[in-house]
This record gives C-alpha cells, structure tokens and sequence, in this order.
C-alpha cells in the first residue's frame, strides 16, 4: 500500500471507479425520473369528477388508462357535428344560439375541426359557451343549434289564405283553369274560367313585408308562370265550378 501511495493510483483503478460514479448517477437519474411520474398534473385548471382507479394501483405511464376525470373551471365548450355545407358558412370568433334544456345561450364559435366524421359525415364545430352557462350547465347535457342556411330553389310566393287541404297531408290551390266565353248580352265581351285544383309543395313560410295578407308562403307543385291563383273566399269554391273575376 505504501509503494501505491508512492507510485499513485492505477489508472485501471481510477476509470473503474468513473464508471462506478456514472453508474450511480444513471441510477440517481431513474429514480428522479420514477419520482417525477408519481405526480400529475392537471393540463388546466378544474374540478375532479371522477376518479378511475384506486389508491395503490399500479398503472403504467406507457398506456391511456384515465386515472382523473377533469372539468375545467370557468369554461364551458360544445361539440356540434354539422353539415360540411352548413360549416363552410361560419366564421371564427361568429356568435349562435345554442339551447341546451329549457334555456338558450350565448355561444362563440372557437374552432371548426378539419376531419370528417365517416359515420354521420359531418365536422365537428366547437362552440364556447357565455360564462353564465358555467353555473347552470352540467357537462354531457344535449345541446342544440340553430344555423340559418341559405339554399337556391325556385317557387311561387302564395299567401296562406290561398290553401286548402290537399290529400294525404299536402296542400293545393285552385287556379282559374280553362276559359268559357259568356254569352250573355249582359255579360258581352267578359269570360268565365272553371277552376282548377292545383297541388303544392310548401317550402317555407313567413311574415308578408307587404303586411297586406299576414303569413305567405313559398310553395312549388304544377303552377306555371301567369297562372291566376284564388286567394280567398276558398270555402265558397269547389273545383270544377265557373266563376268570372270581377276585374278583367
């Protein structure tokens, strides 16, 4: 030993004992490691709602077994699978109306995800609810949403004084069909028509601007441009019978 404390450690000793000391250091580094992955840690900040496992249970960080349920605090989202045509007309930051249960809500549209759901084949819009809805909205409740979309179709605007009940459900007008001269010295020179049942088709429904005869609708059946439609007085007339307008 004195002639080593002379000559001075061996360098075969002196690498083993390196490798030694990185070994241990490996070694302190895999127990930080381990020791780091016994803490979770919340992506953002909630309530627990659920836990899945017990205490004790060994779980591997390799896997997606869920331990927590999360509810995030003051932020309430939906996601709403719509149509791609229906999609393509929103705009980010845009703002809806979104009912869930008995209320109606406030809702800003965040993101609209680029995938196709193969099976309803519709994407997914995420909505972000006003903060009030934090309060009275439980996650997992149905929400429903209402996206007015223009469509290009062509019809007959009509007001609703002009239908009659047609069979099987649908509705018809009456229409001045085939024309019968008079013959009437009194009547000289004017025209009867017979009228003419026509069914139709009700597209959609609204208010008249001109506020002349309440609700119109537009429809689309058989009518043809110049046809002259009956609009009221429709419980005095049946198809078939003659009749003459009072202007001609």
């Amino acid at each position: 030993q004195l002639d080593e404390l002379l000559a001075g450690t061996r360098p075969e000793r002196i690498e083993a004992q390196k490798a030694r000391v990185d070994q241990l250091d490996a070694s302190l580094g895999k127990l930080k490691l381990d020791l780091k992955k016994t803490t979770l840690k919340a992506p953002f900040s909630g309530t627990i709602s659920r836990r899945w496992v017990d205490e004790g249970t060994v779980v591997s960080t390799a896997g997606s077994q869920p331990i927590f349920s999360i509810v995030e605090d003051g932020a309430v989202e939906a996601n709403i699978g719509i149509p791609v045509s229906a999609a393509s007309q929103l705009q980010l930051g845009s703002t809806l109306p979104l009912k869930i249960g008995q209320k109606t809500y406030t809702a800003q549209v965040s993101s609209i995800l680029p995938e196709l759901d193969s099976d309803t084949r519709t994407v997914t819009v995420v909505l972000k609810l006003d903060p009030a809805a934090a309060r009275t909205v439980a996650p997992g409740q149905l929400a429903q949403l209402e996206i007015a979309q223009s469509i290009a179709t062509s019809g007959y605007w009509l007001p609703t004084t002009a239908l009659v009940p047609g069979v099987r459900g649908l509705w018809s007008c009456y229409v001045l069909g085939e024309a019968v001269p008079l013959k009437s010295p009194i009547a000289e020179g004017k025209t009867t028509f017979r009228v003419e049942r026509t069914d139709v088709e009700i597209l959609y429904q609204e208010d008249d601007p001109s506020g002349t005869h309440g609700q119109r609708v537009l429809v689309r059946g058989t009518l043809q441009p110049g046809d002259q439609v009956i609009i009221s007085g429709m419980h005095r007339i049946v198809p078939g019978q003659f009749v003459r307008p009072i202007k001609q």
